[in-house]
């Protein structure tokens, strides 16, 4: 038992406890730091501009089933800066899927 796969998982695990951590804060400099530990291990693409990454936290925010309780302020911002979601589904309290939140942009 353990071997690489539950390094993967544990890995896996530590990835979304941290960005959970850095989202709930809605700090761009904390997301920041997580994005700068994280880039090179998850392979992600270069770090968008501040007003980017901004839109980006609140599309993760409303993707992670742990930040429920954030969700609909979330969307109320990303609406007020144009960016229009639509909500599928009723597994949350305001009607979103697990695992993605159910929300596809519109437009």
């Amino acid at each position: 038992m353990g071997g690489c796969c539950s390094a993967i998982d544990a890995m896996a695990i530590q990835y979304v406890r941290e960005i959970a951590v850095a989202l709930r804060s809605r700090n761009l400099n904390n997301v920041k730091l997580f994005y700068q530990k994280w880039e090179k291990t998850m392979e992600m693409v270069p770090m968008p501009d501040d007003a980017q990454l901004e839109i980006d936290m609140h599309k993760m925010i409303c993707e992670l089933p742990a930040l429920e309780d954030m969700h609909a302020e979330s969307i109320e911002w990303l609406r007020a800066h144009g960016e229009a979601w639509d909500v599928r589904g009723n597994n949350c309290s305001h009607g979103c899927n697990p695992g993605s939140c159910g929300r596809k942009a519109v437009g």
